[in-house]
């Protein structure tokens, strides 16, 4: 398994409130055993963007893009029939954060996805739903946990709890 995400690239308005940062990556994983049922190997493509700024003195509202495309090999499978070729996802996410004070926040917003292989139809890959939780804000500390819903046309939503944790250990290390 290898990764790899290129150097993000920051750019800061005049006065500082509005912050875009951009993002391109690289994964591949070699041939995984699947048991007797035979072997695959994936690579991925990304890029993003994401740009957030305060409105209020409370409020931060964020903007985010990104672009993957996931290709998968799979060989030695029974009847010879590969379940996915490239898969294409497109997602757009902007997200609303709301300081209550300087240790809590409370977040949310809707996200639109379009995931499918290249030959899809275009109203069976769109997926949409939404985002909500909480930060709590130490120096150096922030953790956030919530729950995020997806859904698909015409099928049940899938709900996922999340937590965040992102930890400044030392100010070197990035």
């Amino acid at each position: 398994y290898a990764s790899w995400t290129g150097s993000e690239t920051v750019q800061k308005s005049a006065d500082d409130t509005w912050k875009t940062t951009a993002f391109t990556g690289f994964e591949y994983q070699g041939e995984t055993d699947l048991d007797t049922r035979g072997d695959f190997d994936y690579w991925m493509v990304s890029a993003g963007v994401n740009s957030s700024g305060m409105v209020s003195d409370n409020t931060k509202i964020a903007l985010k893009a990104d672009y993957r495309a996931v290709g998968y090999d799979f060989s030695g499978i029974r009847g010879g029939v590969d379940p996915w070729e490239t898969v294409h996802v497109i997602r757009l996410n902007p997200l609303i954060t709301y300081h209550i004070n300087d240790t809590w926040s409370v977040m949310g917003g809707p996200i639109g996805e379009f995931t499918g292989e290249e030959q899809a139809e275009f109203g069976d890959s769109l997926r949409g739903g939404g985002l909500i939780g909480f930060g709590y804000t130490r120096p150096k500390l922030f953790i956030a946990a919530g729950v995020l819903a997806m859904t698909e046309i015409e099928k049940d939503a899938r709900i996922q709890p999340f937590v965040l944790v992102n930890w400044r250990i030392v100010d070197d290390l990035v």
